[in-house]
């Protein structure tokens, strides 16, 4: 788990540290500057605000000990299936960056390896079904709602990046 928890922690990092860097200002801008409108783009209100929401929920549902201790046993019974999917994912991924960027693109190249990144994608999903199926009854109605709160709100701050991206 902990191992888990480094690997997101450092996959979050890398990405923000690419998104500023990628919203560097031009010579003579503050770095300060360049974050700044990173932050009020689109993508950065989208990313901050979910962020926000995600630390927001953590503090809301208020998990007892015991159920922490519930679901961590669920998570490591999970433990070994994790790696095999993030693996799959990783390679699938790797592939169609390649097919991608490298040389001249072939379609069909594309669509086969963002078909295979589809299934990594899926058998990560159906670990994760069976994961919250377990870990649900755990859960109180109210953790439920707020759960699902967030996920609204979730959902409708990408449906937001969308309609801005499309302005």
């Amino acid at each position: 788990m902990k191992k888990w928890k480094v690997i997101g922690i450092g996959a979050l990092l890398l990405l923000g540290a690419v998104l500023i860097m990628a919203m560097a200002s031009p010579e003579g801008e503050s770095e300060a500057s360049g974050f700044r409108k990173w932050r009020n783009s689109p993508l950065g209100r989208m990313f901050l605000a979910n962020r926000g929401r995600l630390m927001t929920l953590r503090a809301e549902l208020n998990v007892t000990e015991e159920q922490r201790g519930e679901i961590r046993a669920i998570i490591q019974n999970h433990k070994g299936e994790f790696q095999p999917v993030a693996e799959k994912i990783a390679l699938a991924k790797r592939a169609l960056r390649k097919a991608v960027l490298e040389g001249k693109p072939v379609e069909s190249d594309i669509r086969k390896a963002s078909d295979e990144l589809g299934k990594s994608i899926g058998e990560a999903a159906i670990l994760a079904s069976k994961i919250a199926e377990e870990i649900r009854p755990v859960l109180n109605e109210e953790q439920k709602k707020l759960i699902d709160k967030f996920m609204a709100d979730k959902e409708e701050s990408v449906d937001n990046w969308i309609d801005e991206m499309a302005e």
